[in-house]
């Protein structure tokens, strides 16, 4: 009896820690595409206010400002689970995948 509580106990730890896992790299991917947006959305909004198109500049700040709010909250959470810098390292990331393709560009002219 002894040693089927302690099989089942192990077995219920091991299965909450891969949901664990799967659940950071969703909320990992959620925090990745808040971060592209707003990066997208900035360089939209200067762009825009470079050509004096106000309205359309105002907007684009709204749309990277609400993807900033989102994309401290997903930080906030993943912080709460034990991932220390996840902005940091998803800024990284597209970094270097930007690069990559930079490189590949480059090397097929």
């Amino acid at each position: 009896m002894k040693k089927l509580l302690l099989f089942a106990f192990t077995t219920i730890m091991i299965s909450g820690t891969a949901m664990a896992q799967t659940t950071k790299q969703e909320e990992k991917k959620d925090l990745r595409t808040a971060v592209e947006i707003k990066r997208d959305q900035q360089k939209k909004m200067a762009d825009d206010a470079a050509h004096l198109r106000l309205k359309k500049a105002h907007d684009h700040k709204e749309a990277a400002d609400a993807a900033r709010k989102k994309q401290h909250a997903d930080a906030k959470a993943l912080r709460d689970k034990g991932v220390k810098h996840p902005v940091k390292a998803v800024r990284k990331q597209l970094h270097k995948e930007h690069e990559a393709a930079e490189k590949k560009k480059e090397g097929t002219k």
